[in-house]
């Protein structure tokens, strides 16, 4: 069975739960994985393994090209930007960019 993933819960008692459906044939994705050899082998003895397809995969924010399995930027890409905005704004500053954070910080919704 291939299920395509949602949205992701964490309940309060601290296991993790998520939203999707039930892919069909006829789905890209369901019809690479299902009767085929096991896409992600392990030595767990729980048979449920939770992966991007490599179908789904994104580009990296960054610009550079990369595929990108999950997420949104190939590892180490996401200091990219970060770095510029310390060079360009606080003169590569970094502590001169955290004070200037907590003075201005406003709650992100995650």
């Amino acid at each position: 069975m291939v299920v395509e993933i949602e949205q992701w819960a964490q309940p309060p008692d601290g296991r993790r739960a998520f939203r999707g459906g039930v892919l069909s044939s006829g789905h890209r994705v369901h019809d690479a994985l299902v009767g085929g050899p096991d896409p992600v082998p392990t030595d767990s003895r729980n048979p449920v393994a939770y992966f991007r397809h490599p179908s789904e995969a994104g580009t990296c924010r960054c610009g550079c090209g990369e595929a990108v399995p999950g997420g949104e930027w190939a590892q180490g890409h996401d200091q990219r930007p970060l770095h510029g905005v310390v060079n360009d704004d606080f003169g590569g500053s970094v502590g001169r960019f955290l004070d200037w954070y907590e003075t201005n910080k406003t709650s992100a919704e995650v």
